[in-house]
C-alpha cells in the first residue's frame, strides 16, 4: 500500500548544491529527503519521483526515474525510538552475457537487481547521493520475462538463459 506520494518533477530553485530537499513524515518525525536536482531549459529538475510505500513497522521510500525506469528502494525502520536505514536495493536494465562457446557470445536484455543490507541511523535528513553504491557481489540478473517483483523475491537463484 503506497502512503504517500511526492512527485515534484520542476522546482523553481535548488540549494547551492544542487539539492532539492522534500519534507516527509516517518514513523512520526520530520525527516528531510534531499535529491539531485539538475538545470534544464528554466527551472532546476528532479530526475526522480518519490513514493512512500507503508509496511506497518517498516517504510520504504522508492526513487523512480522519470527517464529510464531506474528505481531504487531505502528500507526504513523505527527501532527503539530511532529511525534506521536497514536495506538498500536498485533495479535497472542491464544486459547479461551468455557464453554459446569459446569466444562466443550472445547478449540478452535483463534486470539487474542490486540490493545489501546496512544499517544507517537517520537523524534529521536522507541525502539520496549517500546510498547506493553496490559491488558486483550485491548484484544479480534476471531474464527481462521474470517481473521484477519476482526478480526481487527469487534472489540470485540461477536461470536459464
Amino acid at each position: 500500500m503506497i502512503s504517500g506520494s511526492v512527485f515534484s518533477q520542476k522546482l523553481k530553485q535548488a540549494d547551492h548544491e544542487n539539492q532539492k530537499k522534500d519534507t516527509v513524515i516517518l514513523f512520526n518525525k520530520r525527516i528531510i529527503i534531499n535529491t539531485p536536482a539538475i538545470m534544464g531549459n528554466g527551472p532546476f529538475e528532479t530526475e526522480n519521483i518519490l513514493e512512500i510505500e507503508d509496511r506497518g513497522t517498516m517504510k520504504i521510500l522508492k526513487f523512480s526515474s522519470l527517464s529510464n525506469g531506474n528505481s531504487s528502494w531505502l528500507y526504513i525502520q523505527n527501532k527503539g525510538n530511532k529511525i534506521y536505514s536497514t536495506k538498500e536495493l536498485n533495479y535497472s536494465n542491464g544486459i547479461y552475457q551468455k557464453r554459446l562457446k569459446k569466444n562466443d557470445f550472445d547478449y540478452l536484455p535483463a534486470t539487474r537487481i542490486c540490493t545489501k543490507k546496512r544499517l544507517v541511523m537517520v537523524d534529521k535528513s536522507i541525502s539520496l547521493a549517500d546510498f547506493f553504491r553496490f559491488t558486483p557481489d550485491d548484484c544479480y540478473k534476471c531474464p527481462i520475462t521474470i517481473s521484477v517483483d519476482d526478480c526481487i523475491k527469487n534472489g540470485k537463484i540461477k536461470y536459464k538463459w
